[in-house]
């Protein structure tokens, strides 16, 4: 087991910064933009957020990707592609934000961005919002009194729980790789005991959404899962959750060399795994490997 760890962390250290291809994450001649903008999308429908806050009579605007340090090799390539924006570390949290405030870069980089890929989830209610708070900041003919009126009366809607994002208006609007960016934000690769009796253990893949129905479904149908997805009003969710052997196969065949972060390397061992699927003690371990991984964190400092 430590063997394994001592030539996982060899592998973290050789490719941190190095730029990942859809076709082959070590092939960076296939990254461009068709991929990662789709993809940054996919990420921040995920764990983005668009936060409008006032600070001594200040508006501050906040475009921000936020992940557990393990995964901040995440925000390394998101920043490092686009030459913009910050990462914040928080040790004691062991969260890491990519950040970016200043509004002339939100108004000139970031919002073409999401202009050209929609969001398709909730967030995209929230995006629209504060691209009118930005706007309005942004137009001198208003007075400062017009434009926090104007913000407060914005501020003070919501978007219900039926809300749907007009992207959807494109029925072909999910891309793979906004799949794999929203995949890498949410998605879980694990392995679990399945039954007691006898004991045998099986792959299974799993995503939630509070809200976003809709895009659970597109996925499995992106994919060919034969799956339903399911309400747990216990926790007030939907989850696509299986698995169904021929479903985790079409997952393989759809993520195979497609990652950027750690869920590339998650994704790996889960997969060497399936080779091991009726040896119960063999994927005991694997399912270790796959807890143990997450309690890595690499060295910071490089991130400062």
């Amino acid at each position: 087991m430590e063997h394994y760890f001592f030539n996982l962390n060899c592998y973290l250290n050789k490719y941190y910064f190095s730029s990942n291809g859809y076709s082959s994450p070590h092939d960076s001649n296939k990254l461009c933009g068709t991929f990662f903008y789709p993809w940054m999308v996919g990420v921040t429908d995920g764990d983005g957020t668009f936060s409008i806050s006032n600070q001594k009579g200040s508006w501050i605007l906040t475009f921000a990707i936020a992940q557990s340090c393990y995964n901040i090799k995440l925000l390394a390539f998101r920043k490092i592609y686009l030459n913009i924006g910050s990462i914040n570390i928080d040790k004691i949290s062991n969260m890491a934000m990519f950040r970016i405030r200043d509004r002339k870069i939100l108004l000139n980089h970031i919002i073409p961005i999401f202009d050209s890929y929609p969001l398709l989830t909730t967030k995209y209610y929230y995006y629209d919002r504060f691209k009118k708070v930005l706007n309005i900041l942004e137009n001198n003919n208003l007075s400062k009194s017009e434009k926090d009126t104007l913000i407060l009366s914005l501020l003070k809607l919501e978007p219900g729980n039926k809300y749907i994002s007009p992207a959807w208006n494109d029925l072909n609007i999910m891309s793979k790789p906004w799949v794999i960016g929203f995949i890498e934000a949410e998605g879980s690769f694990y392995i679990v005991n399945k039954n007691n009796n006898p004991p045998r253990m099986t792959l299974g893949f799993g995503i939630t959404q509070k809200l976003d129905k809709k895009v659970l479904e597109k996925i499995a149908s992106l994919m060919n899962l034969e799956t339903k997805i399911r309400y747990k009003e216990k926790h007030n969710y939907y989850i696509l959750d299986t698995t169904k052997n021929t479903n985790i196969n079409s997952i393989i065949d759809y993520f195979d060399n497609q990652m950027i972060g750690m869920k590339n390397i998650e994704f790996k061992i889960w997969k060497k795994s399936l080779i091991y699927k009726n040896d119960y003690d063999r994927l005991k371990s694997y399912q270790e490997r796959l807890r143990k991984l997450k309690t890595l964190t690499p060295n910071l400092d490089l991130f400062k």
